[in-house]
Formats: C-alpha cells, structure tokens, sequence
C-alpha cells in the first residue's frame, strides 16, 4: 500500500436480528474492507466480513446499535478513515470515490436531511410520529433550547451514511453523541447537530436527496423479522402484574364493545316494536296505504311519480 493512502473502512452493524443483511455489490470494486458487527452467530454475507460481538446492552438494541454506530470505528481497528452505512443503505459508487470527495478538507461529512428544514422539525417529528417516548424528547428540547436555541433552526443531519476522519476531533464528536442518545433519546439524528457544535468541529453538510443520490440507494429493505423484537423486547419489559393489566384491559373494551352492540340492537327492536303497534292502530285502508308507502316498489318509483306532478302542472 502506498504510505499516502489512507487505510479505510465501511462498517455497519446488525444487532437484535429483527431484519436481514443488505449485500453490497460496491464491495467487490473496491480493496477497502466492508465490515458488519452483529450478535447473529449465524449471519454470512457475500460481501461483508461478519464480526459476532456481544450487545453493549443485551435488552435495548436500539441503542446497542447506536453505539457501534457512533463508536465503532475504536473497536475496528488500525485504520485512518471510516465510512458508516445504515443497513437500508446501498451504495451506488465505491467507497474510495465517496471518502476522496466527501473528506476533501473536512474530517466529518454527513448528508443533510433533504426533506426536514430544521432540527425543531426534527424534534417535532419524533414526538409526534412515536419514535420514541415524548418526555424524554421534550426534555431534550428543552434543555438544547436553554443551551444552544441556534441549534434548533439549523438544517439536520440525515446520520444513515457518516464519514469520518479518524483523530482527536471526531473521537471527542463520537463520545459524546453516545453520550446524549444514552441520555436522551435514542433518534441519534436529534443529538449530532447539538454535539457537533458543542465540540466545535466543521462538517461538511453533503446536499444530496436521501431517497437516492449518486452516492446510494435508500431504503433498501430486506425482509424484517419484526415479531422477534416485538417479543423479545415485550417479555423483556413487560412484568407478569403488567400482563395481567394489559389483558383485563382487553376484556374490559370487548365488553364495552358487546354492550354499546347490544343497546343499538334493542334500540332498533323498540324502534320496530313502536313501529307495528302505529300501523296496528291504524284503520284498515290506512294500514294498506302505509303498507305500499313501505314497500320497494313505492320507493323505487318515487322519481316516476314525481316526474308526472311536474307534467301535470304544465
């Protein structure tokens, strides 16, 4: 390898095993190593080299995730630069390509969100879309409005393709991004542009649409085994008592459901019974009358009677 040539990296990371692996047909163009760290003892790829760790926090994935996301690049060893891709990222160019250009004067380059304007929007979106709990991202507004309200109005990162220069600068970005999803919320996208402030780094904003670009594809997605998260995160946080709430709640809708089903039905049975005591009631040619008003026949010749009026009046 040439002294001048950085050593670089691709990683991404799979964890909880709730969707497959994209492959990456970039990789085969490119001499620069595609690394995927997962917990799947079974997960091969044609592309990527699987690294098997443990979860950072076995019953939260999300931030498991988030933390290879933000600090992998200390656990990928020797290397000079780093690309990270969501797994519902393709990339469409060699890496090569996109590190010379986007790392061009910059030691963090980071798309910009092309479809939210500001990073209250952002905020705004989480809260409202249930992203994540909305205390924990109201309290995290807040606070970022105290300290750095400039913060707020700034255009977003869109945070599913980072590259990075590897150094003091970006280390320090990274520690303490994984800090703030530990302590806020987990949406990383509500955190990098508060963090990237505080620490003083320049980024270079890459103003491309996030659907697709000349660089990638996005979404990609492969099948997604949601009911294993779904279940293991359900029995991880849900206690026994919970469960029992959670079913007497059910009971008590379905029966909620059966009476509000039943009153309308003995509201339309009085209905029908008050209906046949008044034509009861009635003299035998009225009964008769009120019979064909009833009838299909009289309702469905109701525009034919109408029309001859008309004639008749002129």
């Amino acid at each position: 390898m040439n002294p001048q040539t950085p050593r670089r990296v691709v990683y991404t990371a799979l964890v909880g095993q709730y969707e497959l692996l994209n492959e990456q047909p970039m990789a085969r163009e490119s001499d620069i190593e595609f690394v995927c760290f997962t917990d799947d003892p079974d997960l091969t790829s044609e592309s990527w080299s699987i690294r098997l760790i443990e979860p950072r926090f076995p019953l939260d994935q999300v931030r498991s995730a988030r933390f290879l996301k933000t600090r992998g690049a200390q656990l990928l060893g020797d290397y000079d630069e780093s690309l990270w891709i969501d797994n519902s990222v393709v990339l469409t160019r060699r890496p090569d390509e996109l590190l010379d250009e986007w790392l061009a004067g910059a030691d963090l380059a980071i798309p910009l969100h092309s479809f939210r304007t500001s990073v209250l929007g952002e905020f705004d979106a989480v809260a409202t879309e249930g992203y994540d709990d909305p205390a924990r991202v109201y309290e995290q507004l807040i606070h970022y409005s105290t300290l750095r309200p400039a913060v707020l109005t700034a255009r977003p990162y869109w945070t599913a393709l980072i590259a990075r220069r590897h150094g003091a600068a970006t280390d320090e970005v990274t520690r303490l991004w994984n800090d703030h999803i530990l302590r806020y919320s987990r949406r990383d996208q509500l955190s990098i542009n508060f963090v990237v402030a505080s620490v003083g780094l320049t980024v270079n904003g890459i103003d491309i649409e996030n659907l697709g670009s000349q660089w990638h594809q996005w979404p990609v997605r492969n099948a997604k085994k949601w009911t294993i998260t779904q279940d293991r995160m359900a029995g991880a946080l849900r206690p026994p008592t919970a469960e029992v709430g959670r079913l007497q709640n059910e009971v008590t809708a379905l029966r909620a459901d059966v009476d509000s089903k039943l009153a309308a039905l003995q509201d339309i049975e009085q209905r029908e019974h008050d209906l046949a005591e008044k034509v009861a009631a009635l003299p035998d040619q009225e009964k008769l009358h009120a019979h064909y008003r009833g009838s299909t026949s009289w309702r469905v010749t109701a525009p034919l009677r109408a029309a001859s009026r008309i004639l008749k009046r002129r």
